[in-house]
């Protein structure tokens, strides 16, 4: 997959880019900050440009996707590949993307530092 810069980095466009994934089917840690802005698929900058990406799969089966997507996530965790926790000098973003994974109440809103510690007591929680 090729890769494109989108910059600068801001909120507002580490939103626009993870909003842009989320409708592409995309998972969110393809979305890497980097000096300036960010590396994303060029799908994403595409979508964004309002150019017509190349689906991968017709309405039809990305609702499919969809679905099954919900399903997992909802109680059958065996058949999910296990995304990683990243480690703390990860970007934001990284972290932004684990805890909605987990479904914690985060947004982009909130700092790096609110994220960890919202994913630690989740995980003490759960231990």
């Amino acid at each position: 997959m090729a890769e494109a810069f989108y910059g600068p980095r801001s909120r507002e466009n580490a939103r626009l880019l993870l909003d842009a994934a989320k409708a592409l089917n995309i998972h969110p840690r393809e979305v890497r900050t980097q000096a300036g802005g960010y590396l994303v698929p060029e799908r994403i900058v595409d979508y964004i440009n309002g150019e017509t990406p190349e689906a991968p799969e017709s309405d039809a089966e990305s609702q499919g996707a969809a679905e099954s997507t919900e399903v997992s996530d909802s109680g059958t965790q065996g058949q999910e590949t296990p995304v990683k926790r990243p480690s703390v000098p990860d970007a934001k973003a990284d972290w932004l993307a684990y805890a909605q994974h987990l479904s914690l109440d985060v947004t982009d809103d909130n700092t790096k530092a609110e994220i960890i510690e919202a994913v630690k007591k989740a995980e003490e929680a759960t231990d």
